[in-house]
């Protein structure tokens, strides 16, 4: 169908499937892009601007992988777009804009306004960043000539403590995570560590490439510092590193203060931080979890 302009006007049925490439840290958005094949969509989100290397093959740096997940979207009702040459710039009179992908021609491509496009989520999503979704991701770009690199096995949460302090806490809130993000997904040095292992280097390891170290914080934590200091240098490495580091107090203690810490983690009591009271439950263990899975998008499965 042709609109008033001579446009052509596309209709895309109730029920059709759609797959976006996306940050798991979502932001407010004027339009949806999405594709209607998994490989265009991952094509369009990877590949502008990346060149070819000496090997003939584009290699896709980490750091663009980083917190992306490809999900499936269902549409819910039938919704009319305009079919035009190039990605729009601006909204239009229709539910989205369809236009031919220049990276992976004859298929095409797609951006709906929000929140006009009626849509659902349609399965599971792909964690571009995740080992056990590497081979998908591999597989689906290698027509392309595409190299993507192997996510490391780094866990997903380092539990910081001082073995001095409230350790407690720190068996409740490791067992606590290991329920909801499975047992490889948080390292805590006593359980994560096996015997024989050089424990300087997993630990500079595994805190220097979690995603967030939880740093539990109690009653004792600036009494129980240890020469060498091997909390604070974990702190240290995650900053260096650009890791997401969180402070959790425990019990009847204020803020961090600046004077207390090192030079390298001095900034740690400048983070927004979580909070368990004291005499704590169970409940209140639950309760915190769920706070740092649903405040910090890197923990969301």
């Amino acid at each position: 169908m042709l609109n008033s302009a001579g446009a052509v006007r596309v209709t895309i049925p109730a029920g059709t499937l759609l797959y976006r490439v996306h940050s798991i840290a979502e932001s407010p958005e004027t339009m949806l892009y999405a594709s209607f094949r998994l490989q265009t969509a991952l094509v369009e989100e990877l590949l502008p601007g990346l060149p070819f290397g000496n090997d003939g093959r584009r290699h896709v740096p980490e750091r663009v992988l980083r917190g992306k997940v490809l999900t499936t979207l269902r549409v819910l009702r039938d919704l009319t777009v305009l079919q035009v040459q190039t990605p729009p710039t601006g909204p239009g009179q229709c539910d989205g804009f369809v236009w031919q992908s220049e990276l992976d021609t004859p298929h095409r491509t797609l951006a709906l306004h929000v929140p006009g496009a009626v849509i659902e989520a349609a399965g599971p999503r792909i964690e571009l960043d995740d080992a056990g979704d590497h081979r998908v991701i591999s597989e689906m770009l290698e027509p392309y000539r595409v190299e993507v690199p192997r996510p490391d096995d780094a866990p997903l949460v380092f539990v910081n403590y001082r073995s001095g302090d409230d350790t407690e806490v720190v068996d409740k809130l490791d067992t606590e995570l290991r329920a909801r993000l499975g047992d490889a997904a948080v390292f805590r040095d006593r359980r994560s560590m096996t015997p024989g292992q050089r424990f300087p280097e997993l630990l500079r390891d595994m805190a220097s490439r979690s995603k967030v170290l939880l740093v539990v914080v109690g009653p004792r934590w600036e009494r129980a510092r240890t020469d060498p200091d091997w909390t604070g240098a974990e702190i240290a490495l995650a900053f260096q590193h650009r890791r997401h580091v969180v402070p959790l107090l425990v019990g009847q203690r204020l803020r961090l203060d600046p004077a207390d810490l090192a030079d390298d983690v001095k900034r740690l009591a400048d983070l927004q931080y979580l909070s368990l009271r004291e005499n704590y439950t169970l409940n209140d263990v639950a309760t915190v979890v769920d706070e740092l899975i649903v405040r910090v998008p890197l923990l969301k499965r």
